[in-house]
């Protein structure tokens, strides 16, 4: 029998590592704790002296509590010079704990430092196809949803709009009661092609032409503000083309984190993590992402 290739599968990288871990830390942390990424502190003179990756913060009991957590994607295990670093950023801004997680694991001299100062170590490897076969399928479906505006029609009460006056697609200028930031014609034709009413009626794997009335999928009156001047919207209709499709994307990552201080032959999994990239291009949502948080038992959680 013909053997697999053990094929691996790429790594997050920079931003991506810390948006994984902010996720997964987040999901796991006591109620009433925050998490905050990219924290910067600035001097008086406006200049920024510091950057956190990550802070959770919170209260146990009366208790202020802060941690640290730092984050490393770069070739070659993380040296021990880089955990000396962080105790000193714990020593000097006063967090009572501190994380690091590496993508490239960590030298001896790295988790002699850690074990020695309490440092949590986290690493986030990648996982080969074999090792993932049985838990996350080689393709997930995608249902492709695309709603081109072709024309639009405002019927603007007391007055009407000046001849004049050209209505920009992205021009901010229409008052609803669920926001308080002005909305512009693009705002309210995105928001009503992601309600669902609207694809009831359109056949999967067919374009269709529809007109659109606002006044059916958007909650309360509308308001359009023309010179200055507050004046009711009478009607608003959007005429677009919509179609509806299904494809596959394909398995393109996969990792796991982990307590990188865990013995190697019985590991302590905090959480598996796999992406998904449709093949096309030029898509607004072309990926997903499915993170399975475990608990100590290694099980996933309801999360």
């Amino acid at each position: 029998m013909a053997k697999r290739k053990k094929q691996k599968v790429k790594r997050n990288d920079g931003q991506e590592l810390e948006q994984l871990v902010t996720y997964v830390e987040s999901a796991l942390i006591p109620k009433g704790f925050t998490v905050e990424s990219r924290n910067k502190l600035f001097g008086d003179d406006g200049v920024q002296y510091a950057e956190f990756d990550i802070i959770i913060s919170g209260f146990v009991g009366s208790i202020p509590l802060r941690c640290l957590i730092e984050c490393r994607d770069r070739a070659g295990t993380a040296p021990g010079e880089w955990i000396e670093q962080l105790i000193g950023r714990q020593r000097r801004f006063g967090f009572q704990k501190v994380m690091a997680v590496s993508t490239s694991g960590f030298s001896p001299s790295a988790v002699d430092a850690a074990k020695f100062n309490q440092i949590e170590l986290r690493s986030l490897a990648s996982l080969s196809v074999d090792e993932i076969v049985g838990w996350f399928p080689m393709c997930a479906p995608m249902l492709n949803r695309k709603g081109d505006l072709q024309r639009c029609r405002v019927v603007i009460a007391d007055g009407g709009i000046p001849s004049s006056q050209l209505i920009r697609l992205n021009e901010p200028m229409f008052k609803t009661n669920w926001t308080a930031d002005l909305q512009s014609l693009n705002n309210l034709w995105h928001r009503i092609v992601n309600t669902e009413e609207v694809w009831n009626s359109v056949p999967h794997g067919i374009s269709v032409r529809q007109t659109i009335l606002a006044s059916v999928h958007l909650p309360g009156n509308l308001i359009c503000i023309v010179d200055g001047v507050e004046r009711s919207v009478h009607e608003l209709e959007f005429d677009g083309i919509f179609s509806s499709n299904n494809s596959d994307m394909l398995l393109v990552g996969a990792s796991r984190y982990a307590d990188a201080l865990s013995p190697t032959d019985n590991q302590k999994v905090i959480a598996d993590s796999a992406t998904w990239k449709s093949p096309s291009s030029g898509r607004d949502f072309d990926s997903l992402t499915v993170t399975l948080i475990r608990n100590p038992d290694g099980e996933p959680t309801n999360t």
